[in-house]
């Protein structure tokens, strides 16, 4: 920080942590056939979006913390997969689906 008066003076440094935030990992990317979704809570629903808007694929996890979700049967293209865990946060990711 610097004054007016040209004088400056440093903060001090400050770790923060956002609490009760929870990481979810979607994998692999791009995928063919089975993609893996695992969160650090437990998950009630796993959605994929196509890039219109419109939820391809709704999945309920039954409270579970590892998903894999069938692809196989979905078009090639960008996806948004959305998941939602038990205390309510969503998260989204972008994946991509190609035939090898």
């Amino acid at each position: 920080m610097i004054d007016l008066d040209g004088t400056y003076a440093y903060s001090k440094i400050v770790r923060e942590t956002l609490d009760g935030a929870k990481v979810t990992t979607v994998y692999p990317n791009p995928v063919s056939s089975g993609l893996s979704v695992v969160s650090q809570s437990d998950l009630t629903d796993i959605q994929l979006i196509n890039l219109k808007g419109v939820t391809i694929l709704s999945q309920k996890t039954g409270r579970s913390n590892a998903s894999v979700v069938d692809v196989s049967r979905l078009p090639v293209g960008q996806y948004i997969v959305r998941t939602k865990d038990v205390y309510g946060q969503v998260h989204q990711s972008k994946v991509a689906i190609q035939r090898q």
